[in-house]
């Protein structure tokens, strides 16, 4: 049989080309891609990243503002608060209210819905990034009319895990939309490890309205995510240590928070600072850093690296926004067990465990024998692991640490994560041991084994 090619069939072909090959010469000239190492060592939720530089026409933009705070006699205290505001087409989508302390949390607010900006651009994508994931290559290449809109400069892109919580155990969605103060907006002193951990794009902060909520899209992120491997990415842009806004994948979102699974995401990293490294006559710059991913400053080409990002203080006050305008049903309401606290995720990477599967008993027994300091902070990454994961082995591994370890810290956590294991005849045994044995009225212990059998909420 002869195969008859018609002449609309062949101009539509001519039109799909000229179309695909008009789409890859207007993104040629939006990104440019550099093809150098992007050091992602210390961000174990990124899978893989690329460094771009984006001529952007900056509609996705933040506008600043410095409020010099004043005392009750109206004096300068010299203290200083800087607001800010991630705008799109002038729609604010977050509020952030920040301290000139760099290690300082920030206050949040909602904006006013993205859905109100007005956004073309992210609607001609929405085929493409609810496609299944087939590289990060190929989402650059999908999300480049969205990409064009921020403000030009360097920015990585990267395949990564988020958290669809607030750092703090809450549903990502159901936040406040007057200005609260939210723990991911700072980085994590440990001084166990004497350690800073920081720049993590790790949570979630919603900018569309809760009104736009609905039930039959999460129901097939759902299904999706539970039949499939490479799911559709939702994009997220890093905008303070380990929060991001999403652009895109509030559904998806949900869709991760009730399977209790990670979301897996397009992050989008600004330029951040430059480091640099001292010679015999001069400094020079070292490293180029998107929050704590870094790239050599010599692998970039001069002419890209801005020194300086070029703000303007344009006069603006934070009202309260409008995103969370729903109220939300007892499952989303429910504490987000199924993922790290701030404080836990920022011990997990310090004691550099693999916590997206189970411990290896091996481990867990060379810790318990042999409880040195070190060992005692992995005991309390496991534990919090082990939570994470329901292991079954977690009553077991935290009665061996509340019987072996010394006062402290660890074993806290350890009477702490028994105490929410109730009607337990071995744990029943285990507290009322020690409330015999303890002979020090302020035993930091001793408050959670005393309320052990108050009745349960």
């Amino acid at each position: 049989m002869k195969t008859v090619i018609t002449v609309a069939g062949v101009e539509g072909d001519i039109i799909k080309k000229q179309r695909r090959l008009l789409y890859e010469r207007s993104y040629k000239i939006i990104i440019t891609h550099f093809d150098c190492q992007v050091d992602i060592a210390e961000v174990p939720v990124i899978k893989e990243a690329q460094l771009v530089y984006v001529k952007g026409k900056g509609t996705l933009t933040t506008r600043y503002h410095t409020e010099c705070k004043y005392n009750s006699s109206g004096k300068n205290d010299n203290e200083y608060r800087y607001n800010s505001q991630m705008m799109l087409n002038d729609v604010p989508l977050l509020q952030v209210n920040s301290s000139e302390c760099p290690t300082c949390t920030s206050l949040l607010a909602t904006g006013y819905g993205i859905e109100n900006a007005g956004c073309e651009e992210l609607t001609a994508i929405q085929n493409k990034i609810n496609a299944p994931y087939s590289s990060l290559k190929q989402s650059i290449l999908d999300i480049t009319p969205l990409l064009g809109l921020v403000d030009s400069g360097l920015y990585v892109i990267a395949d990564a895990v988020c958290y669809p919580t607030d750092g703090a155990g809450n549903f990502f969605w159901n936040t406040r939309n007057e200005l609260i103060e939210n723990p991911a907006t700072a980085g994590v002193y440990l001084t166990d490890h004497l350690r800073y951990i920081s720049g993590h794009p790790v949570y979630l902060y919603p900018t569309q309205s809760a009104s736009c909520f609905n039930e039959k899209r999460i129901e097939y992120y759902m299904d999706t995510f539970t039949k499939k491997d490479n799911h559709p990415r939702a994009i997220v842009y890093n905008f303070s240590e380990f929060m991001n806004f999403i652009i895109d994948g509030h559904h998806k979102a949900c869709a991760a928070f009730l399977l209790k699974k990670p979301l897996h995401c397009i992050v989008i990293l600004p330029f951040t600072g430059m480091s640099y490294k001292q010679t015999a006559t001069k400094s020079i710059p070292d490293k180029l850093w998107f929050s704590s991913v870094t790239v050599e400053a010599r692998d970039v080409p001069k002419k890209y690296i801005a020194l300086t990002a070029n703000r303007k203080d344009v006069p603006f006050s934070i009202r309260a926004g409008t995103v969370n305008n729903r109220e939300w049903e007892k499952k989303y309401k429910a504490c987000a067990e199924g993922y790290p606290t701030l404080t836990e995720y920022a011990e997990i990477v310090a004691a550099d465990l693999p916590y997206e599967k189970p411990m290896e008993t091996a481990l867990i027994i060379d810790c318990l024998n042999d409880i040195t300091a070190v060992n005692q902070q992995r005991l309390e990454a496991i534990l919090y692991v082990m939570k994470l994961h329901k292991d079954e082995r977690l009553k077991q591994v935290a009665m061996q640490c509340a019987k072996r370890l010394p006062s402290g810290k660890v074993k806290k956590i350890a009477y702490q994560l028994l105490a929410d294991i109730k009607h337990d005849a071995d744990i029943e045994k285990l507290f009322i041991d020690y409330i015999v044995a303890c002979e020090d009225s302020h035993d930091v212990v001793l408050p959670i084994v005393q309320a052990y059998w108050e009745e349960e909420n």
